[in-house]
């Protein structure tokens, strides 16, 4: 049996997806939290000084989509053929393009910081100039596929992770509105979250900023 440790802090963040990965799979797993401290203490120790990293029997891989995508092609969740893992990659690398904005504009150090005017003027215009039209988009891409899931006909680790960058955004952010203009969207992510373990680890996290 391999040994999977996933180390990161308490919270969603560049982890969350992976977690979503293991629990899809039903692989078990050492969800390894740590704290501020901690990390500042194995940093140096890290391939990158950086969180998440996942340790594969006492090895050790970095970056985030790096680690899912190695994980998706042991799960059986990268697609049917190289077009599909193609596909799989293309959809989430839009999802980060996005994604890295937040980190661009330091959305969530000034949310942390307790600048709740500056944080939600930052959210306004990345929601109004960015996500709206990524979510434009991503309906369309549903759609062309069948409205099930992204990628063939089977559920891929694109649709793991798009759907938890998108419920993110709708509780960590409090913007529970944010998927009703688009129904595939909304009818897609209440789906990856009815999963069972998924929808059990849902109910059993805390309420995380991040």
């Amino acid at each position: 049996m391999v040994n999977y440790k996933l180390v990161y802090f308490q919270s969603r963040g560049r982890a969350e997806a992976i977690r979503y990965i293991f629990l899809h799979a039903g692989e078990p797993y050492d969800n390894h939290h740590v704290t501020e401290e901690q990390f500042s203490e194995i940093k140096s120790t890290l391939p990158f000084g950086q969180v998440p990293v996942l340790y594969v029997d006492g090895k050790c891989l970095a970056q985030s989509v790096t680690i899912a995508k190695f994980l998706a092609g042991r799960f059986n969740l990268m697609g049917a053929d190289d077009w599909e893992r193609a596909m799989c990659n293309s959809l989430v690398y839009g999802i980060q393009d996005v994604g890295e904005l937040f980190t661009q504009h330091n959305y969530f150090w000034i949310k942390f910081d307790g600048d709740d005017a500056k944080a939600a003027e930052i959210y306004k215009n990345i929601r109004a100039n960015n996500i709206i039209p990524m979510l434009d988009r991503y309906e369309k891409f549903l759609k062309d596929n069948g409205g099930q899931w992204f990628v063939g006909n089977s559920i891929t680790w694109a649709d793991l992770w798009i759907a938890e960058f998108l419920d993110h955004k709708m509780d960590c952010l409090v913007d529970p509105t944010l998927l009703d203009n688009h129904p595939l969207l909304k009818d897609h992510c209440a789906r990856v979250h009815a999963i069972p373990a998924i929808k059990e680890h849902c109910a059993k996290r805390e309420h995380w900023i991040f």
